[in-house]
């Protein structure tokens, strides 16, 4: 392939939808631990190992202890984690 070519982008709507789906179980996951254990003792472990995921996947998501809070924070005041 020419590198002037354009590459194609590969989109699957499973794909999306496993996305999402595991997004929203990284929130719930937070959203318990935090409720349940408070902001200093939750760790990235402990929200990873309630979702079913590995800790890499919720750093992949949110990066941080603190974003993943606010985005559970928005979840939460906005009923749900998307995009205004």
């Amino acid at each position: 392939m020419n590198s002037s070519e354009p590459t194609r982008r590969y989109r699957s709507t499973v794909r999306r939808e496993r996305a999402r789906h595991t997004r929203a179980a990284v929130l719930d996951a937070a959203r318990e631990e935090f409720l349940t254990t408070g902001y200093a003792a939750t760790s990235m472990r402990a929200v990873a190992a309630r979702a079913g995921v590995s800790v890499p996947t919720v750093e992949q998501l949110f990066g941080t202890k603190r974003a993943l809070l606010a985005a559970v924070v928005d979840a939460t005041t906005a009923g749900d984690d998307e995009p205004v």
